[in-house]
């Protein structure tokens, strides 16, 4: 079984890994600049609106020089291409009693325009109590740049945020009096970490191309599958191709069926898939009844390029009820995280 890979996770998948990159040269480029200079230091403070990147790093990075190099300049503008506006730290919405709210204090980016490419600083904002939520009403809740004196904003519709100069910590309804809060902040503190990790949670492991399974169509029942690739995390694995023909490559794969009372056996080195059995759970392979009788076998590559099997768990009667039968539920621990 497999689906390839979206060309939307794709694209993602390769921003990433170039921000990956990014990020390591500006970090050392950076360390260069520390390392000259001992009094730059990180002051997180919101400053004075910046006219250029050169006032925007400074206003990052501390006002321990007149001017910054020409390889400071470069990295601000490169820091400022490359980072989002959002939060840092703070910023929660809680419930204030009397159909109001309260909203933290908190730091995080911000741009000072409206465009991605307008420079980008530190923002500081100080808690707001008591705001009202008018009764069956829903707000947006945010913080926007407001001309350098940064402030809680209540929007009527999330375009309101354009996360740039405006940006958002969450929503609010008032249900008949009754406020629901859903804090859901544009957090950009070591974002592309959340990222991973919203795709390990969100989306399995995914083929990126190749991998076609098929066989021999013939007695032998060897198995082939064409060379491809496994992306998990942002890790593409390269896979080779596999021919089980004892006269070819003479690749094998395992096949897995469940033990009694627990557990499972495995059938090592295997070159053709087997045709008459299913795992019915009693620690024996069972035959099927009759030769009109259907069965699967559940074919999964490992990252490092393993080929294995598991038997499916029934016989059928017809092949459309056969194609129709769900995937094990049940996999060695932690095995099905490492295959596809």
């Amino acid at each position: 079984m497999s689906s390839v890979i979206d060309k939307q996770t794709r694209d993602l998948i390769n921003r990433l890994n170039k921000a990956d990159q990014d990020i390591l040269k500006l970090k050392a480029s950076i360390n260069k600049i520390l390392n000259k200079s001992t009094s730059l230091v990180a002051t997180g403070s919101f400053g004075a609106e910046p006219s250029n990147s050169h006032a925007a790093l400074d206003g990052v990075l501390g006002a321990g020089s007149t001017h910054l190099s020409v390889l400071a300049s470069d990295i601000a503008e490169k820091l400022s291409d490359l980072l989002s506006a959002g939060v840092i730290t703070g910023g929660e919405i809680t419930d204030g009693g009397s159909e109001t709210i309260n909203v933290a204090a908190g730091t995080g980016m911000i741009r000072i325009g409206t465009s991605q490419t307008d420079n980008l600083i530190p923002v500081v904002w100080d808690a707001e109590t008591s705001l009202a939520i008018p009764t069956d009403t829903n707000r947006h809740i945010g913080i926007e740049y407001n001309a350098g004196s940064p402030r809680v904003l209540l929007g009527t519709s999330d375009s309101d945020f354009n996360e740039h100069d405006k940006f958002h910590l969450g929503d609010v309804i008032n249900e008949g009096g009754v406020l629901h809060i859903q804090y859901i902040p544009h957090a950009v503190a070591d974002a592309i970490a959340h990222m991973i990790e919203r795709m390990v949670q969100t989306q399995d492991p995914t083929r990126g191309f190749g991998l076609i399974l098929s066989e021999s169509a013939d007695a032998n029942r060897f198995v082939t599958v064409t060379a491809g690739s496994i992306w998990n995390r942002l890790t593409e694995s390269s896979i080779g191709a596999i021919d089980t023909d004892t006269g070819g490559a003479a690749d094998t794969f395992d096949i897995y069926y469940r033990n009694s009372p627990s557990g499972f056996i495995k059938v090592s080195a295997q070159s053709a898939w087997d045709m008459d059995s299913f795992d019915d759970g009693s620690g024996t392979l069972a035959t099927l009844a009759s030769a009109n009788k259907r069965a699967v076998l559940w074919f999964y590559m490992e990252f490092d390029g393993q080929l294995v099997a598991q038997y499916g768990r029934a016989e059928y009667n017809t092949m459309a009820a056969a194609e129709n039968e769900a995937p094990p539920n049940t996999h060695l621990i932690g095995y099905l995280n490492m295959r596809f």
